[in-house]
């Protein structure tokens, strides 16, 4: 048995352009990524729902023996990566809420309030 050990010391972020490739063998080179840098912003809820319906690219070379066909269905179009993009989008509503929350005004003296309340049980 065999493993693979990539020893980068860090914890990566799911919100890092590179950890969908890192974990998932159909970004091929990278393409299709969210949160990449780009030059029109395309935000992760774009880029999700565009992958589920993307058409895959096919292409021969005159010498190949026997022509490649792709797909008709995207690679992305499966319950795994239906589940996989349903928990970022979660993760990330979640995470912008409550972001929200935190800069709301008066959120230190509600949070006091929810602090100091006695425990019910």
């Amino acid at each position: 048995m065999q493993a693979w050990a990539v020893p980068s010391g860090n914890a990566l972020s799911i919100f890092d352009p590179s950890a969908l490739p890192a974990a998932y063998t159909e970004f091929l080179f990278g393409d299709c990524v969210p949160f990449l840098k780009r030059e029109t912003p395309v935000t992760c809820q774009q880029t999700f729902a565009a992958l589920q319906s993307r058409e895959e690219l096919q292409y021969s070379l005159p010498e190949d023996e026997v022509p490649y066909v792709a797909s008709d269905r995207s690679r992305f179009d499966s319950p795994e990566f239906y589940s996989v993009f349903a928990s970022f989008l979660r993760l990330l509503k979640l995470l912008q809420s409550v972001s929200g929350a935190m800069r709301r005004e008066g959120f230190a003296k509600d949070f006091g309030q929810i602090a100091s309340s006695p425990l019910r049980t």
